[in-house]
């Protein structure tokens, strides 16, 4: 594709604009220049892209589009612009934020040479309370690291990938969670982003029921806490979630609510009331165990490596809520299908064996007269 250099930026700032440039992306690299004219280091750099602009005419590399600001205020505020001036490239949907103060040509065309945006930046993902659907949790700072964290929490968390969205205004607390477009939860800029999530989800965990997860062949590791926690969990939480790192591919970890625990677990664990306490569950989210609160790091990381493999799985003695008898393992997921196949079965059988059988029934007493053929 022939090298571009729109001078102006006047496309109508719309979804169809955004496709546009995501389409081009897919096969050359789109590098947006913002700049203000009214400022006097744009007229500097203006020239310095008449000049670029005769030695790369022909070249093929790279769709350039210039974007006057000043113009086109809701076009930088999409892309969190705040400083001139600014470059933005695009590739196949990744976006990547260049900001420079050299004026040189050999400045422009190293940005050229190294416009390619790497994959660990995420693709634009700005929050507009307008057009979200919610619940989504917004990060926010005014460099690029609020996009590298937007990036980080999509790959942690898939399922979640469209709930993340970073912004730049003072509005917004550092990490904000909103329930709808006017409920919301903030926490301090000390916060790790990354558990501030991870609360959440865990929390949204504990509603789910089993056959939500029942597919998953990663066994279940649970927290179970109490439903208003306190201060002294914290640090019990925090600790055996460091352990935890290094099996979080072959165990799906995660906390629940006591109440919610005790739906699940029936009533003969009522009598376990001292939380936090550990559980851990089968491949099929059958049965389960309680780990010793008292095990050290070592006998820890021995247990998380049986239950990865599956040993751990001879230990459990506790079948969840209502599978609390001994056939509760070998119960088919539904029941009624189950209960029709065998019933159809068994009736197709009866009539096959009176089909074949019939030849040899024998009446030993006599027929009425009544019912002989006259």
């Amino acid at each position: 594709m022939i090298l571009l250099f729109i001078l102006g930026f006047n496309l109508p700032v719309s979804e169809r604009t955004f496709l546009k440039l995501d389409r081009i992306s897919q096969k050359s690299t789109v590098l947006i220049y913002f700049f203000n004219e009214n400022q006097p280091v744009s007229h500097e750099y203006a020239q310095i892209w008449t000049q670029f602009q005769k030695k790369y005419d022909n070249s093929t590399k790279i769709v350039f589009i210039s974007a006057n600001c000043s113009e086109n205020r809701q076009f930088c505020r999409r892309f969190s612009i705040d400083q001139y001036p600014t470059y933005i490239s695009i590739f196949q949907e990744h976006y990547k934020r260049i900001n420079t103060i050299d004026k040189s040509l050999e400045s422009i065309e190293y940005l050229i040479e190294n416009a390619k945006p790497e994959p660990s930046f995420c693709a634009d993902h700005f929050f507009n309370i307008n057009k979200t659907q919610f619940p989504v949790f917004v990060i926010r700072s005014e460099t690029e690291n609020a996009c590298c964290i937007v990036s980080k929490l999509k790959v942690l968390f898939p399922k979640m990938s469209n709930m993340f969205f970073h912004s730049n205004t003072s509005l917004h607390t550092p990490i904000s969670y909103f329930e709808s477009n006017t409920s919301r939860v903030d926490e301090s800029v000390d916060r790790n982003p990354i558990y501030f999530v991870e609360d959440f989800s865990y929390e949204h965990f504990g509603n789910w029921s089993f056959s939500d997860v029942s597919h998953i062949y990663r066994r279940l590791v649970l927290i179970i806490y109490n439903d208003d926690i306190s201060t002294s969990d914290v640090p019990k939480i925090d600790d055996f979630r460091r352990e935890i790192t290094s099996f979080q591919k072959y165990i799906l970890f995660g906390k629940m609510k006591y109440s919610t625990f005790i739906k699940l677990a029936g009533d003969k664990l009522t009598n376990i009331t001292d939380t936090p306490f550990i559980i851990a569950t089968d491949r099929y989210k059958k049965k389960f165990m309680i780990l010793d609160k008292e095990l050290n790091k070592e006998s820890l990381q021995a247990k998380l490596n049986s239950i990865r493999l599956g040993y751990a799985e001879l230990e459990m003695r506790y079948y969840f809520d209502p599978n609390h008898n001994y056939l509760s393992g070998y119960r088919p997921k539904n029941t009624k299908e189950f209960a029709l196949a065998a019933i159809t079965t068994i009736a197709f059988t009866t009539i096959l064996i009176l089909v074949k059988a019939y030849p040899c029934i024998h009446y030993s007493r006599p027929i009425p007269n009544a019912l002989r053929k006259r």
